[in-house]
């Protein structure tokens, strides 16, 4: 099994895959460990050093983890705009590394981003009930903003040479399937997981936006039409 990493934009289901993955007794697969919020990327190396039995060291860190986590069996997280950040488009594009790219609806997608900064929710474990979150309101330029950047990120995929998609839909409604299709891209054998995380809001998208009609209708007349489709 070679090492892997989980990649995708932010509330894309992410924590949901990595989740499900080291539920796997064969597999660990670490958090957003390069994370470009010095606080997070903190917590979650020191717990990678403390298992490993390494000192943690803030200005190696990133390269001690670039050189010594991929190892078979192990993988982490990292979002698109952290390969950015961290310049590592073209590290990973000369790297044998395997890719989980799982992708989200974009409408979908930017509505749980607002909702979670709104409400600070941004996971909720299974054994925690669904919670209401109020609803936001989307302003139509910023959405533009955010998808637009979103494709510029995703134009570096194509030099990534061993990468396998995920549907967030699918992911959710064929949960078991999409697993077991996952391990054998891993090539690990298969094994019935569940993830630690669930899905915070079940309320359809047009319930979650105060001026969903508004906004679709703007988006129904743009180049964007397509996403109106399958919001989940």
């Amino acid at each position: 099994m070679k090492p892997f990493i989980i990649i995708g934009h932010g509330r894309s289901g992410t924590v949901m895959l990595q989740t499900s993955l080291n539920n796997h007794p064969d597999i660990t697969c670490y958090p957003e460990m390069l994370s470009h919020v010095k606080s997070r990327r903190i917590r979650y190396q020191n717990k990678f050093f403390n298992e490993n039995n390494n000192k943690w060291i803030e200005y190696n860190s990133t390269d001690y983890i670039l050189k010594n986590l991929f190892k078979d069996g192990i993988g982490f997280k990292i979002l698109l705009h952290q390969i950015s950040f961290w310049n590592l488009w073209n590290f990973f594009s000369k790297s044998n590394i395997n890719f989980l790219y799982i992708k989200r609806n974009p409408i979908v997608r930017y509505v749980s981003g607002m909702q979670a900064r709104k409400s600070g929710i941004w996971y909720i474990d299974q054994t925690k009930p669904l919670i209401s979150i109020e609803p936001i309101k989307i302003e139509v330029s910023d959405f533009l903003n955010d998808i637009t950047y979103c494709e510029s990120l995703e134009k570096n995929l194509k030099y990534l040479k061993n990468i396998h998609e995920i549907e967030y839909k699918e992911f959710v409604n064929n949960y078991d399937n999409i697993v077991d299709g996952i391990f054998d891209y891993l090539d690990v054998e298969r094994f019935r997981v569940k993830p630690n995380s669930q899905k915070i809001n079940s309320l359809m998208i047009e319930d979650r936006v105060t001026n969903w009609q508004d906004f679709s209708n703007y988006i129904a007349d743009t180049s964007y039409s397509y996403l109106l489709k399958d919001l989940i």
